[in-house]
């Protein structure tokens, strides 16, 4: 996590979403003031989850969801008792969300190629 480009440090929530254990945060900024969050495991089951692990893996999801507004989005949107978006006329709006969805249209396609090389591989081995 040395090459952190999302301003997030060593978190100790990020951690907790990473599924880091035995990790010492270093917060990039010196604010951290957070609590302690239970660490989860870094891997889910292979096959099976209740309820309550799918609702853990969500709260760390949404959590991780969370610091990126309270880091990179506060060092590049924040305007002190305001947001960014609170000024963007709605073209703009709907601009950085056509740019938002193309971003995030690329990564899966990135996770698709990830997924496609790992499913030949077990493919292989099976």
């Amino acid at each position: 996590m040395n090459a952190d480009s999302s301003g997030l440090g060593e978190h100790p929530a990020l951690a907790d979403f990473l599924g880091v254990t035995g990790a010492k945060p270093r917060p990039s900024n010196g604010s951290d003031s957070s609590a302690t969050l239970p660490i989860a495991p870094a891997q889910h089951p292979e096959y099976g989850m209740t309820t309550e692990q799918l609702s853990e893996a969500q709260r760390r999801f949404t959590t991780y969801a969370r610091l990126r507004l309270t880091g990179t989005g506060h060092r590049d949107y924040s305007h002190g008792n305001r947001q960014a978006f609170e000024d963007m006329g709605l073209h703009r709006l709907i601009d950085e969300l056509r740019d938002e969805i193309a971003d995030s249209v690329n990564y899966l396609t990135f996770l698709d190629i990830q997924l496609s090389r790992w499913k030949t591989k077990l493919e292989e081995q099976a």
